[in-house]
């Protein structure tokens, strides 16, 4: 892309957005709670005992569980879609995307540091509602500046997008329960590099031999990290649910930040194509 001060405002903008996503993965890598109301946890060596894929020992409360994680992401993707259009018609468009990126940041904490016993499921839905949609204002000057250089990437980015989230989620359930679920600390890893990436290339002149690498370890290396994060909580999700944690709306939070984070890339590197 020849547009250096966009491209450093956009690197800001995804940085941001990985600020979230890392508070994430270090707080839901604790363990929740049993419940007799829920199947029966199985440890790592069990679980590496058992033959068949994930798919086969999903109980029907587990697809139930993620049949509503699906229905409420879909929800969101819906909703942060519908911000960004009414964004991108109304002068809100001009507001610099770190205060929505910020303001996100309130509704997604409430929800982790809230729970269906504390908090009524009216105002949660909403915390999530507005955490999507905030998220859908942030992404409005990405989306608007992708449909001027070609009306044909926005809705390319999100069929690609959609194709990599099903690819990994079915990946996901054809192997072993519990194999992606090894994946936590090095993609915990992989975030921290991924997120020094990004700060790094705001301070690194772009005419700097070092700029270049940060921006392609930020790109691709955040395309591939993300792209793995979905297998991951996807795995994460049915495990947690079996444990006793039921809360479709911090695992449809999940999925979102990991459908966020690879369709920006994606419909970045074909803005670059198109350029």
């Amino acid at each position: 892309m020849n547009h250096p001060n966009l491209s450093l405002a956009l690197g800001l903008i995804m940085t941001l957005a990985l600020a979230p996503a890392l508070t994430l993965s270090l707080n839901l890598s604790r363990q929740a709670p049993a419940s007799s109301s829920f199947p029966s946890y199985v440890d790592q060596p069990e679980r590496e005992q058992q033959t068949g894929t994930q798919w086969d020992a999903l109980t029907s409360g587990t697809v139930d569980h993620m049949r509503k994680v699906y229905g409420t992401l879909a929800t969101g993707i819906g909703i942060a879609a519908g911000a960004s259009l009414f964004t991108m018609a109304t002068p809100l468009v001009g507001i610099h995307p770190l205060i929505p990126g910020i303001a996100s940041m309130v509704p997604l904490m409430g929800l982790y540091y809230t729970s269906k016993h504390t908090h009524s499921m009216m105002f949660r839905t909403g915390l999530y509602a507005a955490f999507t949609g905030l998220s859908g204002v942030a992404m409005a000057p990405l989306l608007k500046f992708a449909l001027a250089v070609s009306p044909a990437v926005v809705p390319q980015a999100l069929l690609i997008t959609t194709a990599m989230f099903g690819t990994m989620t079915a990946l996901s359930l054809l192997a072993k329960p519990g194999a992606t679920l090894r994946w936590g600390v090095p993609l915990a890893g992989g975030m921290l590099v991924l997120m020094g990436a990004g700060v790094a290339s705001m301070f690194v002149p772009i005419t700097s031999a070092w700029y270049p690498l940060l921006h392609n370890v930020y790109l691709y290396g955040g395309l591939g990290l993300f792209t793995l994060y979905i297998a991951y909580d996807t795995q994460k999700m049915i495990d947690e649910y079996e444990m006793g944690e039921d809360d479709h709306l911090k695992h449809a939070v999940d999925l979102f930040l990991d459908f966020k984070m690879v369709f920006s890339r994606v419909l970045i590197l074909l803005m670059g194509r198109s350029d």
